[in-house]
This record gives C-alpha cells, sequence and structure tokens, in this order.
C-alpha cells in the first residue's frame, strides 16, 4: 500500500530559461505539478533574479550564457526575454529613483529659501555688530 504513493517517475517539464516544472507521476493518484519558484509575467522569478544579480556585476546575456554552461546548468534565457527583463528593472528602478531624487531636490530647495530668508532679514547690516562703548558711544566692529 505505501509503495503505491512513492512515485513512479519524475518529470521535468517546462523549463525556461533556470526555471521548470517537476511533473510527479504515481500509479493511485493524478500527477502533481511543482513549481520551482513564482512564475511572474512571462518568465520564472529565478530567472529575473540570476539577470538582475547578474547586471549588478557587470554581465550581459553572453557571459550568463557561458556561466550556465561552466556551471552544467539549463542556458538562462532567449534575447528577447532578457531583453523584457533588463527593462523591467530599468523601469523599476527608475520608478524608485526618481521620487527619491525629486524628494531629495525639494528639501535642497527649501534648504536654500530657509538660508536666503536669513540673508534678507540682516539686511545691509550683514555682518555688522552694535556695540556700545564706556562713555555712550557707539562704534561698529565689522565681524567676519
Amino acid at each position: 500500500m505505501l509503495n503505491e504513493k512513492i512515485p513512479k517517475s519524475c518529470l521535468r517539464a517546462s523549463e525556461r530559461g533556470l526555471g521548470f516544472k517537476l511533473i510527479m507521476n504515481c500509479n493511485s493518484c493524478p500527477p502533481v505539478i511543482i513549481s520551482c519558484c513564482p512564475y511572474v509575467g512571462s518568465t520564472y522569478e529565478v530567472n529575473r533574479r540570476f539577470i538582475f544579480a547578474m547586471r549588478l556585476l557587470g554581465i550581459g546575456l553572453v557571459r550568463e550564457t557561458r556561466f550556465c554552461g561552466i556551471m552544467d546548468l539549463h542556458g538562462p534565457i532567449f534575447q528577447t526575454t532578457y531583453d523584457l527583463i533588463v527593462n523591467n528593472i530599468e523601469s523599476s528602478s527608475d520608478a524608485v529613483c526618481k521620487p527619491i531624487l525629486r524628494r531629495s531636490v525639494e528639501e535642497e530647495k527649501e534648504k536654500k529659501m530657509e538660508a536666503t530668508a536669513w540673508e534678507d532679514l540682516e539686511g545691509p547690516t550683514k555682518g555688522l555688530f552694535q556695540v556700545t562703548g564706556h562713555g555712550g558711544n557707539e562704534n561698529s566692529i565689522l565681524c567676519r
């Protein structure tokens, strides 16, 4: 009875780059399909992660394919999928980077406006302090 539930065959299917599905077959139950990782958009997540990591290292598709060959892995992906993933990474980076840069520019403008406001308040006597002497004489001292 226990031997009936042990898979009789295990097939690798739906290979896309480094991602794949396993199909487990046994005598007494329907086939079970197991995905190696989530399938996002048009490719497996492992492909996106692999390309992102390699891009961080400055490695393109040709070297990624060579790396997979040396490591005896299935080839990463085709050029069209690679281009889609790289464009996705670029648009995601832009979506994060632009608001951050915009916010820092606004903060810098606010700091500049505050500094300018203080300069306007000081007016033409900027750098001059009025000091009252012993005899009631007022003297101006230039401070720099």
